[in-house]
Formats: structure tokens, C-alpha cells, sequence
């Protein structure tokens, strides 16, 4: 697939949207964990091929506004060693760019939060607020029930409007002229 060189920023990203709105995502549980959740490396290709289909680059800021959410604090494991754990905040910019002319772009700010001890709290804020951006981005959930108020009538009938609009053809309102 290849975009029409005239499509723009919006354009090309309403494209990959109904591209990973195709897909379905499923929580695991990892190792050690007590509860399921949706792993990056599963979103992250079918996001990247849409965003390729589609003509987009996503440039990624430097994280910004980085605080700790509460003071840092040491916890004493089972044999005497003691680890320094934070929990930190931060915003970071995530930039859209139009392959075709670089110069038609949108930049959003998303925020994010990690907890955990030395090194790997940075790089878990860092997949935190990735994970946070993609999944509104393109309206990926966790859950196949977002609202746990709805009946499976509701869930089915939700799933069939979401394939219903991946399928849909471009809005005439951006295809004006073409």
C-alpha cells in the first residue's frame, strides 16, 4: 500500500488507525507478575507496519518534566540487600511527520509514570509513556470490554461498529479536490 503523495499528516494517520483496528490484542501474564497485561512488543509491530503503510515517521522528544511521585525508598530483601526504589512521572512529545513532505506534521504531549528500582525506572517510564500514547492513539484496549457495565450484546455490537469503521472509506471531507 502507498499513500497518494497529497494525502496529509491527519490523513495518513487516519489510514494507520484503520489499519490497527483490524487487529485484535490479547493481556498475558508474565513470569512473576500476579496479573495479565498487553506487552509493547506485541502493539508496537502491527503499529510500525501500519505507520509505514500509511507514510508516517513518529519522532519521539526527550522525556520532560520529570518528578518523583513520592521519595525515593529503600526496601531490605530476604538476605540483608537492600534496593532503591523510585516512582517517577514525565511528559514526553511524540511528533507525526508526513514521509512525503516532512514539513506537514502534529506533535501531542503524553504523560506517564514508572515504579521500580535503579536503572530499569527510566526505561519502564520511557515504555510507560510509549505504551500510553499508542494505545489512545489508536484506540487499542487491554480489555474486550472496556466498560464493565456493558452486556455481551453491547460487546459484540462495539466489535462489529470498530471493524465496520477499519473499513471505511476515507471521510470526503479530507478528499476534497482529489
Amino acid at each position: 500500500y502507498i499513500p497518494h503523495p497529497d494525502l496529509n499528516v491527519y490523513q495518513r494517520v487516519s489510514i494507520a488507525k484503520r489499519i490497527v483496528a483490524k487487529y485484535t490484542f490479547s493481556k498475558v501474564k508474565g513470569q512473576e507478575l500476579k496479573f495479565p497485561y498487553l506487552p509493547i512488543d506485541q502493539v508496537k509491530p502491527v503499529v510500525e507496519d501500519a505507520m509505514n503503510k500509511a507514510g508516517l515517521v513518529l519522532l519521539r522528544g526527550e522525556l520532560a518534566g520529570i518528578e518523583d511521585v513520592r521519595e525515593p525508598w529503600d526496601v531490605k530483601n530476604d538476605w540483608g540487600a537492600v534496593t532503591h526504589w523510585m516512582h517517577i512521572s514525565a511528559t514526553q512529545e511524540f511528533t507525526w511527520v508526513n514521509i512525503d513532505k516532512p514539513e506537514d506534521r502534529y506533535t501531542q504531549v503524553f504523560a506517564g509514570e514508572a515504579k521500580d528500582n535503579s536503572d530499569k525506572t527510566l526505561s519502564k517510564l520511557y515504555t510507560s509513556i510509549y505504551k500510553n500514547f499508542i494505545k489512545a492513539e489508536f484506540n487499542i484496549s487491554d480489555t474486550p470490554k472496556d466498560d464493565i457495565d456493558n452486556t455481551e450484546d453491547e460487546v459484540k455490537e462495539e466489535a462489529a461498529q470498530r471493524k465496520a469503521a477499519a473499513n471505511a472509506r476515507p471521510d470526503p471531507f479530507f478528499n476534497k479536490g482529489k
